[in-house]
């Protein structure tokens, strides 16, 4: 104890004791204030998207089945069995995977903003770190763990410079662990990290010798594999390797984003949120450049975050809007409180417009074109930072300089708080019904509509008594009406390829589901991805039954 409290005040020097319980409350309770929201907020409506193809799942993990085997998802598996854990616990019904969703975005999420914050902060600027987490807080629950780890593993190695020598492999070897968890929960997020990371390091190597870059990069490696060994172990083990790189490499970073990618909203006003994200960042970029104490090293937070707008540029909705604000929101706080200790002068403005420009500029090719261009992004701040000269000897101060950029940021985060009420005002009103209503589905209250749909459907597939079923094409809900599923394909998206057609048709002739719940209108929408499955579906089956409410569905079983 007395070992690890030394290397404490070794790394974090000035952190008094009192400090540390602070944050530790701090971080505490936040997660508490959490744990309570989801408990509050989980019951509220069924999620017939994503949240039921999570459910189905977690539901087959639960149940003995192995994914990239016995089911398809081109998203690394963590998130799925935390659910599959939740089933065990609290039952096999969407409520379950419904808390646990609430308790990753809400317990684990904030556990681990807390406290990459604390680390950040060097557990200092209390009130910083309170007003940050209580904003995210505020924030409907969509936040995911996997983008959280990847920040704790940029804290981390961040620290490793900041931190004194003898413990620097101590942070990296944590932070790798940190990249390799992130993976485990989604191999994006990982990826965002590695980038942040690689880029700094490929700079710092004038400062460093290739030899100690080298070994950094080692020690990091070894910390990754350890992060990540369980997963390899269960897909080795367990699973199928070539499925699991074709769908979490290939289809997932290729194949997919040519499909579901959206193009960027248009400037208006009602779209201006999407563009204050990137209005903040150079603003934030500008501070941090212009700062006496902010340098490269600080910066990889930087680099990160804008990493992160992979996801909002990709697809381009107010929902992954909400995704990537978590960031945003410490930064520009963390701006604000920086431009004391910044020098904007007249000469450093000059040597700033052309990074700001170009940033502007690949910003600009972002949003055209595709996401991955933020590396280009990311290579010109570290440039900036890496190469920024101090003006502490230049007296050409520009008048009110602090004052000005003080009161633009401060703006836009009004600006931002404003257009996000509407979402603080909905994360309350998910609180104001706790137990179970007479309009109950698998431990959700639902609306009337919900209910006597979902119902009508009950009531037609019920007497058909079928043990395998094939909801088709997105309906994942649905598969809950029977015991297993007929395909190892739980959706079908845009980019389904050929062979996968194929690959399912030949699934439907080894299962031979008793019942397709057929969703005609999706069906005909997706003809050209889907076409084979549409034609074998419709020679093979016969409508038993067509149930019409908000939407249509046949009911069909075999001729």
């Amino acid at each position: 104890m007395q070992k690890l409290k030394s290397i404490f005040r070794q790394n974090f020097p000035g952190a008094r004791r009192r400090d540390v319980l602070i944050w530790l409350f701090i971080v505490l309770g936040s997660s508490f204030v959490g744990l309570v929201m989801t408990y509050l907020s989980f019951r509220q409506g069924i999620d017939f998207g994503d949240g039921s193809t999570f459910f189905s799942f977690a539901h087959n993990l639960a149940n003995g089945e192995v994914i990239y085997k016995d089911f398809i998802h081109f998203r690394t598996p963590g998130s799925y069995f935390l659910q599959s854990f939740f089933i065990r616990i609290f039952g096999d019904q969407q409520a379950s995977v419904r808390f646990a969703l609430g308790f990753e975005a809400r317990v684990l999420y904030i556990f681990f903003f807390a406290t990459a914050l604390a680390i950040f902060l060097r557990f200092k600027y209390v009130l910083l770190g309170v007003l940050s987490l209580l904003i995210v807080i505020a924030l409907p629950p969509y936040a995911q763990l996997r983008t959280v780890l990847a920040l704790v593993a940029v804290v981390l190695y961040i620290q490793s410079y900041r931190g004194v020598a003898q413990h620097r492999s101590i942070w990296l070897v944590c932070s790798g662990v940190f990249i390799g968890l992130a993976f485990t929960f989604g191999q994006e997020a990982a990826l965002m990290a590695i980038v942040a990371i690689g880029l700094m390091e490929l700079f710092q190597i004038k400062k460093n010798t290739i030899k100690l870059a080298l070994r950094r990069i080692g020690v990091l490696m070894l910390g990754t594999l350890l992060g990540v060994l369980p997963l390899l172990l269960y897909v080795i083990t367990q699973s199928d390797v070539p499925t699991f790189l074709y769908y979490t490499f290939y289809y997932a970073f290729i194949l997919q984003p040519q499909a579901m990618d959206l193009v960027y909203p248009p400037i208006s006003y009602v779209n201006a949120m999407f563009y204050i994200v990137f209005v903040l960042y150079l603003i934030i970029f500008y501070i941090f450049y212009s700062s006496r104490k902010i340098g490269i090293v600080e910066g990889a937070l930087l680099v990160f975050g804008i990493m992160r707008l992979v996801t909002l540029l990709g697809r381009s909705d107010a929902g992954h809007l909400l995704f990537v604000l978590p960031e945003l929101i410490f930064l520009t706080l963390y701006a604000i409180i920086h431009v004391k200790n910044a020098q904007f002068t007249k000469q450093g403005f000059k040597r700033f417009a052309l990074y700001g420009a170009a940033l502007s500029i690949s910003f600009w090719a972002a949003m055209s074109s595709s996401g991955i261009i933020l590396i280009v992004s990311a290579f010109i701040i570290y440039l900036a930072l890496y190469s920024k000269r101090s003006s502490m000897q230049e007296v050409t101060v520009m008048k009110d300089a602090n004052a000005i950029v003080l009161t633009v940021i401060t703006s836009f985060f009004s600006i931002l708080i404003y257009i996000l009420y509407p979402s603080f005002s909905s994360t309350l009103d998910t609180m104001s019904t706790r137990g179970l209503t007479d309009l109950e589905i698998g431990g959700l209250n639902v609306t009337p509509a919900v209910y006597t749909e979902v119902n009508m459907i009950n009531d037609a597939v019920k007497p058909l008594h079928p043990t395998t079923i094939f909801s088709y094409p997105i309906q994942p809900y649905y598969y809950n009406l029977a015991p297993k599923h007929a395909t190892r394909f739980m959706t079908f998206e845009l980019e389904t390829t050929e062979k996968e057609q194929e690959q399912a048709i030949d699934d439907l002739k080894r299962t031979r589901p008793e019942v397709i719940l057929y969703d005609p209108v999706q069906a005909t929408s997706l003809d050209k991805p889907l076409g084979k499955i549409n034609a074998y579906i419709k020679s093979h089956y016969k409508i038993k039954q067509v149930v019409v409410y908000s939407r249509t569905y046949w009911i069909m079983v075999p001729n």
